[in-house]
């Protein structure tokens, strides 16, 4: 591990604000809206204690330092329990509830701490040509500003109130990345000056020119609009996004993007306002995806799966569904036909409308044929379903084998959908019985989570399945156990038997399944067991 305390060494120096950083000015920040004065703190500002919430709580600080060594700099807060470490091989701790997939690698990172907490980490990473472009879905970015400075090339992501939410810059084979505002305690103008601030101290060679023509092909228009500040000349964007297909008299400027795919139809739009032909301020309504007002064309997967499943069995016991035109069958069917050999339609997609023809009595030989070819190859989910609804005695056959298969697989993707083929084999079937108690003998928890789902109703005699209950309560699977305390809710057990559970509720570590064991042992008191 290294990591420097600074100030601590020479080669790492902190001044005050006298020799301050050049900042990247607020006004170059762009023409997106600025946030509210009185602006929420991130989540892990709300759950910060004691100096932390102090600092998180403070939106401007008198002084600032300047941290410097030979690769970057940026300013930080004057405050007596901020600290800048420097690390170059172990984890930097931060917030833990993310789901992202941001590029969290780093050659060196900068890590701001108080109280022993991370304010917010800087993180360094040799060899990067580019910005990250994963995502975090603690808060969506929907602008990012584009910035070219000293050959140094700067991208800052927004949320839709204007708060920055990250912020990078590019040099030669290099990238400084501030870790996400929505994982960090400090207070959101503080995070905002210390990206201003960042500066990387090697030479770049980025030019303004070429880095515009590289975020319109890689961002399109979207993307591009982040080229341009506030006052920019109409001329300029127009050179980079291209004529509008709308003017508003109040100079408004409209760009429609028609687009076709995956079976859908709708357009885009790129809205813009300008004022005497300079870009005027904007929010994040100002381009709309229509992602929620696409339309299914007719022919295409959408519109067979929307026509299809307003005929679906209805959720509700005993209620029927509604029959479906023999027209709409046979066009479905047809569709269904005609796209099924197409490697690049989605199979399981046409299976879906596929199950529910069936459901409707269809039982088209071709189309029955093309379903067990695909699932015998490739195990579909919906695929299963068609023939599981068909009815067809000799598909279980199909099941079976790919039941085998999964168990030999042990841990692998096919055990998705093994719970669904061990359902689709009928109880009566000579070969089930061996085929449970392999599942239930497996050395792979999953299929034993699988299989033991079914031990209540097992077609095995009462001692057999009796051994595999005492077997499953003791399993290291915490589903398996708990499968086998729901088979007590539904068999006559023997007094042993109830005091095997009561001793597997009191080891129990899962809070979960230990609940479930002694809401299964509170039922038998209540029907007077001992």
């Amino acid at each position: 591990m290294t990591t420097t305390r600074f100030p601590r060494f020479l080669p790492y120096l902190a001044v005050l604000l006298a020799t301050a950083a050049a900042e990247i000015p607020e006004a170059d920040l762009g023409a997106f809206v600025p946030p509210e004065a009185d602006q929420g703190g991130s989540f892990a500002a709300e759950q910060a204690k004691g100096v932390v919430a102090e600092i998180a709580r403070t939106g401007s600080f008198a002084k600032w330092k300047t941290f410097e060594d030979e690769r970057v700099k940026f300013l930080y807060p004057d405050h007596e329990s901020v600290t800048v470490e420097v690390k170059t091989d172990e984890p930097v701790p931060v917030d833990g509830d993310r789901v992202s997939d941001v590029d969290t690698s780093f050659s060196r990172a900068y890590r701001l701490t108080a109280g022993g907490e991370t304010l917010t980490v800087l993180m360094l990473k040799d060899g990067a040509e580019w910005f990250d472009d994963g995502i975090c879905l603690c808060g969506e970015i929907v602008y990012e500003r584009y910035l070219v400075r000293d050959g140094r090339f700067y991208r800052f992501g927004f949320l839709e109130d204007g708060v920055m939410k990250k912020m990078e810059v590019l040099g030669d084979r290099e990238r400084l990345m501030m870790f996400e505002w929505t994982h960090s305690p400090i207070h959101p103008e503080v995070y905002r000056k210390i990206a201003r601030s960042v500066e990387l101290k090697r030479p770049g060679k980025w030019q303004e020119n070429e880095c515009r023509k590289r975020v319109m092909a890689d961002y399109g228009p979207e993307g591009a609009v982040g080229c341009f500040g506030e006052g920019a000349d109409v001329g300029d964007v127009l050179a980079l996004i291209g004529a509008p297909t709308k003017i508003r008299e109040d100079g408004v400027r409209i760009w429609e993007y028609p687009k076709e795919a995956d079976g859908f139809r709708w357009t885009e739009r790129l809205t813009l306002p300008f004022a005497a032909d300079k870009l005027a301020r904007f929010d994040g309504e100002y381009y709309d995806s229509a992602w929620d007002s696409r339309e299914a064309i007719p022919g295409g997967l959408p519109w067979m799966k929307s026509q299809a499943e307003l005929y679906k069995d209805p959720p509700v016991r005993g209620e029927e569904a509604k029959a479906m035109p023999d027209a709409l069958k046979a066009e479905l069917l047809r569709l269904f036909l005609q796209k099924a050999e197409d490697p690049e339609e989605d199979f399981n997609g046409l299976c879906q409308v596929m199950t529910i023809l069936v459901e409707q009595g269809v039982r088209d030989p071709k189309a029955l044929s093309i379903v067990r070819k695909r699932f015998a190859a490739d195990g579909d989910h919906y695929a299963a379903w068609v023939l599981h609804e068909a009815g067809q005695p000799e598909d279980v056959t199909l099941f079976i084998d790919k039941i085998r298969a999964a168990y030999r697989d042990g841990e692998g993707g096919a055990l998705t959908d093994l719970h669904n083929w061990l359902a689709f084999v009928p109880d009566d079937d000579p070969r089930y019985p061996d085929l449970l108690r392999d599942g239930l003998s497996s050395r792979s928890g999953s299929v034993r989570d699988s299989a033991y789902f079914f031990l209540g109703s097992a077609p095995f005699p009462e001692e057999e399945r009796l051994a595999f209950v005492r077997q499953g309560l003791r399993d290291q699977e915490k589903r398996v156990r708990y499968w086998s305390a729901r088979v007590f809710a539904k068999r006559e057990m023997s007094d042993a038997d109830w005091k095997l559970l009561e001793d597997a509720a009191a080891r129990e570590q899962d809070e979960s399944t230990r609940k479930d064991m002694l809401e299964v042992l509170s039922k038998r008191e209540g029907k007077g067991g001992d």
